[in-house]
């Protein structure tokens, strides 16, 4: 993972990832804000409560919600801009370096499946990089929040909460490996799939002209039914 990690965050601007997270982190603790605020004034519409103090929390509530629709729309827009910029900066170097290895390493390699492996991998390099601190911050946010409403409720749920959590953590570790061999399979049928699909465009002319025809569209059935036997498998597994 680190060195997933350093890879993707190299084409990373870290001065836009800063401000994205902080746009992450503040909608994040907005998200759980509102929820209560809207409880609160459920709550007090039930018993009797001044005009003035109603429109106070109304009014509060309605800034709150247009303030993490902003961070919200920042947040995605900064986000789709760091995935673009970031992504088209690796496959460039990539292309670059591709340029300066032997030209018959090349040649052995069909261009169609080389395109797929190179962006489908920058791809999710970047896009993990991108949002995994993001999730790292927002699920301990979440997690601190939580306990700390659970605490001030029932310390008997807390402590089912947690160890709740100790156990989906164990699971998840005895099958990690697991799920990462299924991922990592997945994605090489889903390259394989998605290369063959696009040589068929590529080499239209030539399929055409030679009949090869039925035996291309067997060899892609065939790819089809290998990457949709994979997929099924990532999905009981998961």
């Amino acid at each position: 993972m680190q060195k997933i990690l350093q890879l993707g965050f190299r084409y990373i601007d870290k001065k836009k990832y800063i401000v994205y997270l902080l746009l992450s982190g503040i909608g994040s603790v907005l998200g759980m804000i509102i929820p209560l605020i809207m409880g609160e004034i459920i709550n007090k519409l039930t018993e009797e409560q001044i005009f003035s103090y109603l429109l106070y929390s109304i009014s509060f509530f309605f800034l709150l919600n247009v303030l993490q629709q902003i961070c919200g729309i920042c947040e995605n827009y900064l986000g789709t801009k760091l995935g673009m910029d970031s992504g088209y900066k690796a496959n460039r170097d990539f292309i670059k370096k591709m340029y300066h290895t032997s030209y018959l390493n090349i040649c052995r390699e069909d261009p169609s499946m080389l395109h797929q492996k190179i962006s489908n991998d920058i791809g999710v390099i970047v896009n993990f990089s991108i949002y995994f601190l993001k999730n790292l911050f927002g699920n301990i946010i979440y997690t601190i929040f939580v306990f700390c409403v659970l605490i001030s409720e029932s310390l008997i749920l807390c402590v089912m909460v947690f160890l709740l959590a100790v156990i989906y953590a164990i699971v998840y570790l005895l099958s990690k490996k697991e799920l990462y061999t299924i991922g990592y399979e997945v994605k090489e049928c889903q390259t394989t799939f998605f290369g063959k699909l696009y040589s068929m465009f590529f080499y239209m002319k030539s399929i055409r002209n030679n009949g090869f025809e039925e035996i291309s569209f067997i060899k892609q059935d065939k790819e089809y039914k290998n990457y949709y036997k994979t997929l099924m498998k990532q999905v009981g597994i998961n």
